[in-house]
């Protein structure tokens, strides 16, 4: 890989970027300069935004699957997914980031650390399963079991999250294997699934009571634009992405 007269190892890759539901490629150079522990990403073209840099303590998580490289980076906050082009771009981009004198990860520390690696706790978070308030897990005032959480299809971070290792742990713990309905790589993917998810409920459900209040003769009154407002924003996310 050339090396600049910064001393950053460059990548010319892409950063996969959502946009109302739909994945797009993005230029972007990825530099890494392991002496100093800076990564540096900088936009191919100025108007998709300024080059920024982060100090290795700023990177809380990196993974990778396939040809892609999964990054989060905090000050600023950002979540990356990088399509490598290769698996062996991706592979060296992930030794690289391993080099960095410092970084902090989520979840269980791997077992595979170079030799004379320290590994220390910073601090603990917890996590939250999020479903919709007609979902069957939220009907219950008293809460959820974990083997009735495991057995329900989830949206789970990409292979390689801290938090997907962390929830796939517990769950195999309590003798249950996570049944995966999607993979969402990286936060904003993720939100973007939940978007979707709470549209389609809210226009089967706003359509289904429509149909009952027509039957019995009772006015929707501002049902009719909630729904068609949730069923249009569907359609315009279903033509985005192609489906």
């Amino acid at each position: 890989m050339p090396l600049s007269p910064a001393g950053f190892h460059l990548y010319n890759i892409h950063e996969m970027v959502s946009h109302i539901g739909k994945n797009k490629k993005m230029p972007m150079t990825l530099g890494i300069n392991v002496p100093k522990g800076i990564i540096m990403i900088s936009p191919e073209k100025s108007r998709d935004g300024p080059q920024k840099e982060w100090t290795a303590e700023k990177m809380t998580l990196y993974s990778q699957e396939g040809k892609h490289v999964f990054m989060e980076l905090v000050k600023p906050s950002k979540s990356i997914d990088f399509h490598c082009g290769a698996k062996d771009t991706a592979q060296e981009i992930v030794a690289a980031l391993g080099s960095l004198d410092i970084a902090m990860i989520e979840g269980p520390v791997g077992a595979d650390l170079p030799p004379g690696t320290e590994a220390t706790p910073w601090r603990e978070d917890e996590i939250v399963a999020i479903a919709p308030s007609g979902h069957p897990l939220a009907a219950g005032s008293g809460g959820v079991t974990l083997e009735a959480l495991c057995s329900s299809p989830l949206v789970l971070r990409e292979t390689g999250s801290g938090v997907r290792q962390l929830v796939e742990r517990a769950c195999a713990r309590a003798g249950r294997r996570t049944w995966r309905a999607w993979r969402a790589a990286g936060r904003p993917r993720l939100a973007d699934l939940v978007t979707s998810s709470l549209l389609w409920t809210a226009m089967v459900i706003g359509g289904t009571a429509l149909v009952f209040n027509a039957v019995i003769g009772v006015g929707s009154g501002a049902l009719w634009v909630t729904t068609s407002a949730a069923a249009l924003a569907v359609v315009a996310r279903g033509r985005v992405t192609g489906s």
